[in-house]
């Protein structure tokens, strides 16, 4: 992190000061005291992971874009988002239609059922026009094409939220439980 210039002097390298020998034994006596590690720059990405890493952890490392590569190859499990806001944007308004109709009908049940029939009918017709937003914005995003981060990193979600994290983990666990049972079984 420490170079020398042609005169001499000495000068910090940014770029790489956080993974000096130095930094990462600070870093690797500070990780295990933070929880949650957001809004870094990429090269402060490679240095927690690399921090965690050094410290004798295994890291999870979720990203979705160009940024996230770095950190994303030097993690023990890589998991690249497809990210497009558009098709975000149209999954969360369905859905949030949808929880809509769900928490009408609740509370529809204990208010007067006067004009059951018609608003019986329209809430179906919502409710089919979500749902239909909704298997419209998965469809855009199977036709997404890969990004960067996908290609650094083992796994890629189509979900555009942090919830397959838990997918991977609980499959790896039953990889796991079952690869022992059958090493078990045949005695190897």
């Amino acid at each position: 992190a420490l170079s020398e210039n042609g005169g001499g002097d000495s000068y910090i390298d940014m770029k790489s000061v956080l993974l000096h020998p130095d930094a990462q034994r600070t870093l690797q006596r500070l990780v295990p005291l933070i929880s949650v590690f957001a809004r870094h720059a990429p090269r402060q990405k490679e240095a927690v992971i690399a921090a965690f890493n050094g410290a004798g952890r295994y890291t999870l490392m979720c990203g979705d874009g160009t940024n996230d590569v770095g950190a994303l190859k030097m993690s023990h499990v890589g998991i690249s988002i497809i990210s497009v806001p558009d098709v975000e944007a149209k999954q969360r308004e369905a859905l949030d239609g949808l929880a809509k109709i769900r928490n009408e009908e609740d509370n529809g049940t204990k208010k007067e059922k006067k004009g059951k029939k018609k608003k019986k009918k329209s809430r179906k017709k919502v409710w089919e026009e979500h749902v239909k937003a909704l298997a419209e914005a998965e469809e855009e995003l199977n036709s997404v094409s890969l990004g960067d981060a996908s290609v650094a990193s083992p796994f890629t979600s189509r979900v555009t939220s942090i919830r397959c994290t838990k997918d991977v983990l609980q499959r790896g666990r039953c990889t796991l439980v079952t690869m022992l049972q059958i090493y078990k079984v045949l005695g190897v």
